[in-house]
């Protein structure tokens, strides 16, 4: 089963709408009409990427996706998901649509959400792997425990004014690393979908959103200390563009949204 490290994906906003708020109002106007079809990423180095397309049901949901590396096209792949019930069963396929890779069972809470996901690929029977997501009473996911073998780890993450803080990773509860969270207060997120890139990837949804998009991330372990920012462009209808991530002097990522209007 592949973890879902909250700390080692910064980026929140993959799939999701921006407008600014304006003084004197509460909220930001929301954006209506369109979807994500397609985020490419690549490093500084653009003809190296990766493309994901984004495929829906008719109730609004992702049904299935195809992922393009231009670097390595053998590794190409379908993801889909089928909810049934209270579970969505996603299954990962290659390519040529000859050979399923792995398939994992989603468990869904009453409100719909995310709160466990089971592999059924091989090597189940053995290692036992699973993940749980806990949630507060407002609906924000505060834990996330990643569980194989006889190893825990677990995501600690605390909210402000609806937006994550930090996110403290432990194992087996000695702490690994920690990495704080800093907003843009004008910008925020809005519309129909909204997930960081490795959440719709894994489970074709969301498992926790900033109520603000991150300008910031200062990660630290014993081994490395560094901050990340965050730069966003926007089209005239609010919708984000292009997110560029920064190390000091280093462009390491840049994602490019491509949307879907009716």
């Amino acid at each position: 089963m592949r973890k879902i490290s909250i700390i080692s994906c910064f980026i929140f906003v993959f799939a999701c709408f921006v407008a600014c708020k304006k003084p004197g109002k509460s909220a930001p106007a929301k954006f209506t009409g369109c979807r994500i079809s397609q985020i490419s990423e690549s490093g500084a180095d653009t003809s190296q990427k990766t493309v994901y397309h984004l495929y829906y049901n008719s109730d609004g949901s992702v049904s299935y996706m195809f992922v393009f590396f231009s670097q390595s096209n053998y590794s190409n792949y379908y993801k889909y998901f089928n909810r049934i019930g209270t579970r969505i069963i996603s299954r990962t396929v290659n390519a040529q649509q000859n050979y399923t890779q792995q398939s994992d069972t989603i468990s869904l809470d009453a409100q719909g959400r995310v709160d466990g996901i089971i592999p059924s690929y091989y090597s189940y029977g053995y290692d036992n792997n699973r993940d749980e997501y806990y949630y507060d009473s407002v609906g924000n996911m505060y834990l996330h425990n990643a569980i194989g073998y006889s190893n825990v780890s677990s995501d600690f993450i605390p909210w402000l004014n609806g937006d994550p803080t930090m996110d403290s990773l432990s194992e087996n509860g000695g702490q690994i690393n920690v990495t704080h969270y800093w907003y843009n207060d004008t910008l925020y997120n809005t519309g129909n979908l909204t997930a960081r890139l490795s959440d719709l990837e894994n489970y074709g949804r969301a498992i926790y959103t900033p109520k603000h998009l991150m300008n910031r991330a200062h990660y630290s372990d014993m081994y490395l200390d560094s901050v990340k920012t965050f730069n966003y462009l926007l089209d005239t209808g609010g919708r984000i563009t292009t997110i560029t991530e920064s190390l000091p002097g280093t462009v390491v990522n840049i994602s490019r949204i491509v949307y879907e209007c009716e």
